[in-house]
Parts: structure tokens; C-alpha cells; sequence
């Protein structure tokens, strides 16, 4: 999954990207807490199921984040948010299980 982000970071980096008018406000917020807080920026947004990560991503091509300090966090919420689906899907069959009894 975090491989996956690298097309987002790769187009604010090559400063190809272009955020549309509605989006522009978060850019900028996105873009402010990048500068102020980086990489916990990018593990929290991994981390939730959102839309917005993407805005993050590029965001942080943009600033020129190294790339591994870009896909190191991103990597780590991104598994955090897998294993946290993975767990709650267990736990569900197992809820469907008894509510079938």
C-alpha cells in the first residue's frame, strides 16, 4: 500500500500536480503540517481511512520530504490500518458466528 502512495508524492515532486479549486484549503493545511510536524503528518493520515492522504502525498513531494522519510511513516500507518481491518474482520466472524447459533 505505501508503494502504491509513491504516485501522489512523485507528481507534487515533479511539481506536475494540480489540486483543484475545492481541494486547495486542505493543500494548504496539509501542506502547513508537513512543514511543522512531517512524519507524524504522514503516519496519522496512513493510519485512518481517508481520501485526504493522497492530498498529503503530494503535499510532500512538493516540499521536497525525502523519500524515505516518506514512505517509512506511511508504511507504518498504512500497517497499523491493515492490521486494525484484519483484527476487526475476525472478530466480526466470529460475532456472525454466534449471532447465527
Amino acid at each position: 500500500m505505501a508503494i502504491g502512495e509513491l504516485s501522489g508524492y512523485l507528481a507534487g515532486y515533479g511539481g506536475g500536480a494540480i489540486v483543484e479549486a475545492k481541494d486547495r484549503e486542505r493543500y494548504e493545511r496539509l501542506e502547513s503540517w508537513m512543514r511543522r510536524y512531517g512524519a507524524w503528518t504522514i503516519f496519522v493520515l496512513s493510519a485512518i481511512p481517508n481520501p485526504i492522504f493522497d492530498l498529503a502525498g503530494i503535499a510532500a513531494g512538493a516540499l521536497h520530504y525525502p523519500v524515505w522519510r516518506f514512505l517509512l511513516p506511511c508504511f507504518l500507518g498504512k500497517t497499523v490500518k491493515g492490521l486494525v481491518l484484519a483484527f476487526a474482520g475476525a472478530q466480526s466472524l466470529e460475532w456472525i458466528d454466534r449471532f447465527l447459533q
